[in-house]
C-alpha cells in the first residue's frame, strides 16, 4: 500500500529511533549530573543611584561566561536589590547542601564595606546614612560562610571584588576602608581583589583590573586555583605599581582546577628533569636585581621549589625600589622647597627695594612742593611791598602757576602711592603663593615611605598575616638550648652572625660553621651543604598557607640526598621558651629523605620581627623504624648589635 513501510523496515526504524532517544536521554542526564556537581552564584552591581560603577556588571558577565565554560550551573544577577540578593544567596546556600555538589563558587563585584570586622555587600537600593542602617540595608557575607560551614566535604571559592571608595557618597562613611579579613572555612579559598582594609581600582577598560587578570589566569587548563590566584596577585601588583595587592585566605585540602585535563602521570625521570629545569631558571635570577626576571620566574613556577624564596626576594627589591623612589621624591620636594624659599626671599628683597625707592621719590616730591610754596609766598610778599598795582596781575599769574605746580605734585604723589599699593598687593599675593607652595613641598618632604607588603592585624575571625622578613646584622647573637625529647638531656648552642651578603642571599654564623639565606633557611651546617635551595619559611605568614619544597643536601661524606616536604602554616598560638612568651605562627613540614626512605617531620614556631626561630622540633624515622633524631631547639636569648 502506498505510504506504508514493510513491517520489518518499520520495526527497525522504530528501534533505531528508540535507541537514539535512550542515548540522548542518557547523555542529557549525564550532562545534568555533571553540571550539578558545580554551582556558581555571580553578582555584579553597577547601577548605584549616587555612586555608579562602570565595570562590575561587565566583570560578572565575564566570570559567568568563564564558569559556564567550566561546567558550572551559573546563577548570574546584575544590579540586585537587597531582597533579590538575600534570596539568591539563600537559594545558593540550600543548593550547596545537595550531596552531588562538589564545587561551588560565589563571585561578587560592586560596593562593599566592613563594620565590626564583618563584611557587607551593598545592594543597588541600599540607603545607608548611619551605622545602624548597615545591617538593615546591606547583606552580611557571613551568611554565605554559614552555608559553607554546614556543607562540608566540598570545595568552595569565594571572590570579593568589593573595595571601591565611598559607596554612599558622603551620606555615611564606614569607620574602616575596604573589607575585613577572614580565615577561610575548611575546604575553601577566599579571594579579595585587594588586601583587606585597602581599596581596589575599578579599572580603565571594560573590566576591573583584578577581574581582567582573574578571568585570564583561571581559564588556563590544568592550573590549580592557588597557582592561578598567585599569578593574579603578581600581575595586579605589578600593573598597579604596588598600589593594589590582591589577597587570599585558603584552607583547600586538595588541588582544585576549573579546567582539569587528564594527563599521563610523569615518570621519575621526567619529574627530575622538571626539577632540574626549575633550578636552572632559579639560578639565573636568584642573585639578580632584575624585577622583571623574578616576576617571570614566579609566574612560571607559582608553587615551585623556590617560589617563596623568589617572592621574598621580589619583596625586598620592591621595598628597595619604593624606598629609593620615596627618597628621590623627598629630595625633589626639598629642592623645590629651597627654590620656593629662594624665590620668596628674592621677592621680599625686591619689594623692600621698591618700597624704599617709592619713599625716596615721595620725599623728593614733597620737598619740591614745599619749596614751590615758599617761593610763591616770598614772591607774593615782595610784590605787595615793592611793586605797583600794575604788577599785581603778573604776581597773581605766577601764584596761579605755583598753585598748579603744587596740585601737580600732589597728584603725582597720590598716583605714586596708588602704584605702591598695587605693587604691595601683588607682592603680597605672590608671597602667599610661594608660601603655599613651600608648605606643600614640606608636606611631601616629610611623608614616610609606604610599605610594599601588607600586614593584617588579628581579628575575631582572622588570626593575622605578616610578611616574613628577617634583618640580620653582623654581631647579632642567638642562644638556644637543644633538648633530646627521649632523654630530656639538653645542650647549649650559640649562633653569632659573622657575615651578611644580601646580594648573594647568604648569612654566615660562627665564622662559617653554619649558613642560612636571608629568610633563615639553612644552606650549610656540620653535616654538609644544600646543593639546591630549600624553603621552610613562606614569604607571608598566614594560617592556611601551604607550599612544597624539594632540595638536595651534599653531605661531607660525599653522598647526596634528596629531600621532599609538604609545608603548611597550621596555626597562630602563644609559645613559651626560655627567651619569653611569643605570639608565633606554627609551621609544620612533613617529608622524606627520598634516598633513604626516611620519614621527617619538622615543626617550626616563627614570630614576626624575631630574626630566629622561637622553637624548632625535628623528628627523623628511618625505613627500618629507627628514630634517628627527636629533639626540640628553643630560643634562650638574643642580642642585637
Amino acid at each position: 500500500m502506498t505510504g506504508v513501510l514493510p513491517r520489518r523496515v518499520a520495526g527497525r526504524r522504530l528501534a533505531a529511533v528508540a535507541a537514539a532517544l535512550v542515548c540522548w536521554l542518557g547523555a542529557s542526564a549525564t550532562a545534568q549530573a555533571a553540571a550539578s556537581e558545580r554551582l556558581a552564584l555571580v553578582i555584579g552591581n553597577s547601577a548605584y543611584p549616587a555612586a555608579a560603577l562602570p565595570n562590575p556588571k561587565n566583570d560578572a558577565r565575564a566570570v559567568a561566561e568563564l564558569l559556564t565554560k567550566a561546567g558550572f550551573q551559573v546563577d548570574m544577577r546584575i544590579d540586585t536589590a537587597r531582597g533579590d540578593l538575600v534570596q539568591a544567596i539563600s537559594r545558593f546556600g540550600q543548593a550547596m547542601r545537595d550531596p552531588q555538589v562538589k564545587f561551588a563558587v560565589f563571585y561578587y563585584a560592586g560596593h562593599g564595606l566592613q563594620q565590626d570586622w564583618r563584611n557587607y555587600l551593598v545592594p543597588v537600593d541600599a540607603k545607608v546614612r548611619s551605622a545602624t542602617d548597615v545591617q538593615k540595608q546591606t547583606v552580611d557575607v557571613s551568611e554565605l560562610m554559614r552555608f559553607m560551614s554546614e556543607s562540608r566535604g566540598r570545595s568552595y571559592l569565594v571572590i570579593l571584588d568589593a573595595c571601591r571608595e565611598d559607596p554612599f557618597v558622603g551620606m555615611y562613611r564606614p569607620p574602616a576602608k575596604g573589607l575585613s579579613p577572614f580565615d577561610a572555612p575548611s575546604g575553601s579559598l577566599l579571594a579579595y581583589a585587594t588586601a583587606p582594609g585597602q581599596l581596589a581600582f575599578d579599572g580603565k577598560g571594560s573590566n576591573g583590573l583584578y577581574t581582567k587578570h582573574l578571568v585570564r589566569e583561571l581559564a588556563a587548563p590544568d592550573v590549580s586555583l592557588e597557582d592561578a590566584f598567585k599569578r593574579v596577585r603578581l600581575n595586579v601588583r605589578m600593573e598597579s605599581e604596588g598600589r593594589q595587592i590582591p589577597w587570599e585566605s585558603t584552607s583547600l585540602e586538595q588541588d582544585v582546577m576549573l579546567f582539569p585535563q587528564r594527563k599521563v602521570k610523569l615518570s621519575d625521570a621526567e619529574l627530575e628533569r622538571r626539577f632540574e629545569q626549575e633550578l636552572a631558571d632559579w639560578a639565573k635570577v636568584r642573585h639578580s636585581n632584575n624585577i622583571a626576571g623574578l616576576t617571570e620566574f614566579i609566574r612560571a613556577y607559582p608553587s615551585g621549589n623556590a617560589s617563596e624564596l623568589a617572592q621574598a626576594r621580589l619583596n625586598r627589591l620592591l621595598e628597595d625600589e619604593l624606598r629609593k623612589g620615596d627618597e628621590a621624591r623627598r629630595d625633589a620636594a626639598r629642592q623645590k622647597l629651597a627654590e620656593a624659599d629662594a624665590q620668596r626671599q628674592k621677592a621680599e628683597a625686591a619689594e623692600r627695594e621698591r618700597l624704599q625707592a617709592a619713599e625716596r621719590e615721595a620725599a623728593r616730591l614733597a620737598a619740591e612742593r614745599q619749596a614751590a610754596e615758599r617761593q610763591a609766598a616770598a614772591e607774593a610778599k615782595a610784590l605787595q611791598e615793592t611793586k605797583a598795582r600794575e604788577q599785581r596781575e603778573a604776581l597773581a599769574q605766577r601764584a596761579a602757576e605755583a598753585e598748579a605746580r603744587r596740585r601737580q605734585a600732589q597728584e603725582q604723589e597720590a598716583a605714586l602711592k596708588a602704584a605702591q599699593a598695587r605693587q604691595a598687593e601683588a607682592a603680597r599675593q605672590e608671597l602667599e603663593r610661594l608660601a603655599a607652595a613651600a608648605d606643600a613641598h614640606r608636606i611631601v618632604a616629610s611623608q614616610a615611605p609606604l610599605p610594599p607588603t601588607v600586614q593584617l592585624a588579628k581579628t575575631p575571625y582572622f588570626q593575622g598575616m605578616n610578611p616574613h622578613r628577617r634583618d640580620y646584622r653582623v654581631g647579632d647573637a642567638y642562644e638556644f638550648r637543644v633538648v633530646d625529647k627521649f632523654t630530656q638531656a639538653s645542650r647549649p648552642m650559640t649562633l653569632k652572625v659573622t657575615a651578611v651578603d644580601e646580594t648573594a642571599d647568604r648569612v654566615e654564623y660562627n665564622n662559617g660553621e653554619f649558613g642560612t639565606d636571608l629568610m633563615g633557611n639553612t644552606t650549610s651546617n656540620q653535616r654538609g651543604s644544600m646543593g639546591t635551595p630549600r624553603q621552610f619559611y613562606p614569604s607571608e605568614l598566614v594560617v592556611g598557607k601551604h607550599w612544597r619544597t624539594q632540595f638536595k643536601q651534599n653531605r661531607v661524606s660525599g653522598l647526596t640526598y634528596t629531600f621532599r616536604y609538604d609545608v603548611k602554616v597550621v596555626a597562630k598560638e602563644t609559645v613559651e621558651v626560655p627567651a619569653g612568651r611569643f605570639e608565633a605562627y606554627r609551621i609544620e613540614a612533613n617529608g622524606y629523605n627520598m634516598d633513604l626512605n626516611a620519614q621527617i617531620k619538622r615543626t617550626i614556631w616563627v614570630a614576626p620581627g624575631v630574626n630566629a626561630d622561637i622553637a624548632h622540633e625535628t623528628y627523623v624515622r628511618l625505613s627500618n623504624g629507627t628514630i634517628e633524631q627527636n629533639d626540640r631547639q628553643e630560643l634562650v636569648a638574643l642580642s642585637r648589635r
